[in-house]
This record gives C-alpha cells, sequence and structure tokens, in this order.
C-alpha cells in the first residue's frame, strides 16, 4: 500500500511541476529560466518514479495485476 501512495504521490508532483512550468512560460512569455527548472524537476520525478517502479517489480515489493490476463481470457470467451 505504501508503495501506491508514493507512486500516487509522484505523478501529482510531475503534474504540479508541468502547472509550475505553464504558469512561468505565461508569465514571461517564455523568456527565463523559470519554466526549464519546472521541466528539469519534472524530468527529475519522472527518473525517481521510473525507478522506483522498475526495482520494486524487481524486488517484488509491486507486482503486476492480472487484468491484462482477465482481458485476454475475456476476449477468447467471446
Amino acid at each position: 500500500m505504501l508503495a501506491k501512495i508514493v507512486i500516487v504521490v509522484l505523478f501529482i508532483a510531475m503534474v504540479i511541476s508541468l502547472g509550475v512550468a505553464l504558469r512561468h512560460m505565461v508569465k514571461n512569455q517564455g523568456r527565463g529560466d523559470g519554466t526549464v527548472r519546472a521541466l528539469t524537476m519534472r524530468v527529475g520525478i519522472w527518473v525517481v518514479l521510473f525507478l522506483f517502479i522498475a526495482i520494486g517489480l524487481y524486488s517484488g515489493f509491486l507486482s503486476p495485476g492480472n487484468s491484462l490476463q482477465q482481458a485476454a481470457e475475456h476476449q477468447r470467451s467471446e
């Protein structure tokens, strides 16, 4: 459960960072370094999220759901 909370928090942080970049871009008409810093932060958050998911899957802390298997079985039954 903790892993899911961390993933959701990181996704929210990415969206907030994207909003901050948009605000800086609109406010400064694309001039200045606020947009670049916000987008750099977003990329950094994405890297942390990707590594967290990859390590979690590799270590067994996270496990993929079986929704794809259920969809395949449902499609075969039709």
